[in-house]
């Protein structure tokens, strides 16, 4: 699974840790790594795991890894800018399709097939200038993309089997917003949400070939900060919003459609980001709390049932890092999940 692009405040160092069974193994260095921002991996088209990397100078680094391990970091990656964000999604032809945003708020686009990059292409399909940008493989089987102007416009645009379609603004009368992110629905649908500038979350989700507008509050939730969702080994879809305070809320989608939100779920501390992947038989969520502590949750899969641990462990690993500003976890294709942390320790 893909991760949204996870920032941080500061450049740290870059850490790893490879999960072996059910445990995960020790944190390390990642030999070479600049001091970096933020990191966001996808497995790409070549079936390689494809790293970006984000360092404190805004310079933009790539590395992957095969059968044979990780590579090299390749600096200024194919000529590109100076960059803020990156993020990238499958696309529609078996392509990995990325994007990355200026200084300036250009938003750049390249594309991977197997095996060829093509490229950093600016001002994408006639794209404003950008603060944000979120792509989700979409229920009609297109590739569905979002960004976010300068003044909290949302824009949306889709990759079919005919190419992309052009950028349409305030995508279904989208409030302005700081924020959005979408996720594979249990149910088959696309769930897709979006912050307001006034902290209201906002649901829509995409069946063939339907949207179905911006439904605000959705289900009583709070004002929030941050969104984050997962498909589950469960079959279910977990949805996780903090609220201004740090409070995290939890909510899933199953075959008998949305719950509750839960308040200061599994007993959590106040919280400022969520990430998290599934693999296998386990669902691994991450929390970073307001003091830059890492946390571990997981839903564990045993003989067709599954529970939540029930607590957040702060020392799930060795080598833990004293200070974490972000974190994002891929289910790698080689050796199992790798969590990827930004550290200030």
């Amino acid at each position: 699974m893909r991760n949204e692009e996870s920032s941080s405040a500061a450049a740290g160092t870059l850490l790893r840790s490879l999960k072996g069974g059910p445990d995960w193994k020790d944190f390390v260095y990642f030999d070479g790594a600049p001091r970096v921002n933020s990191v966001f991996g996808i497995n790409g088209a070549s079936g390689h795991m494809e790293l970006f990397a984000i360092a404190g100078d805004s310079t933009l680094y790539h590395n992957w890894r095969d059968g044979d391990g990780w590579h090299s970091w390749d600096a200024n990656f194919l000529g590109a800018p100076k960059v803020t964000a990156v993020f990238g999604v499958p696309g529609v032809k078996g392509t990995t399709e990325m994007f990355i945003i200026g200084l300036d708020g250009t938003l750049y686009h390249n594309w991977l097939d197997n095996p060829n990059w093509h490229g950093w292409e600016p001002d994408f399909d006639g794209a404003p200038k950008v603060t944000a940008v979120f792509g989700v493989p979409g229920a009609t089987g297109h590739t569905e993309m979002f960004i976010i102007g300068l003044d909290g416009t949302l824009y949306h645009n889709w990759l079919d089997g005919n190419g992309w379609h052009g950028w349409e603004t305030n995508f279904l009368r989208a409030p302005k917003v700081t924020a959005v992110f979408g996720v594979p629905g249990a149910t088959g649908n696309t769930e897709m949400f979006i912050i307001g500038l006034d902290g209201t979350l906002y649901h829509n989700w995409l069946d063939n070939p339907n949207w179905h507008g911006w439904e605000p509050d959705f289900l009583g939730a709070p004002k929030v900060t941050s969104v984050f969702g997962v498909p589950s080994v469960s079959g279910a879809t977990d949805m996780f919003i903090t609220g201004p305070d740090g409070t995290l809320y939890h909510n899933w989608l199953d075959g008998n459609g949305w719950h509750a939100w839960e308040k200061d779920w599994q007993y959590a501390p106040k919280v400022k980001a969520v990430s998290g992947t599934s693999f296998n038989s386990s669902t691994d969520i991450f929390a970073i709390t307001t003091d830059d502590t890492l946390l571990y949750n997981a839903f564990i899969k045993d003989n067709g049932s599954g529970n939540w641990r029930g607590y957040w462990e702060a020392n799930f690993a060795g080598n833990m890092p004293r200070v974490a500003y972000s974190a994002i976890a891929i289910d790698g294709d080689y050796d199992g999940p790798e969590l990827f942390v930004v550290s200030g320790s």
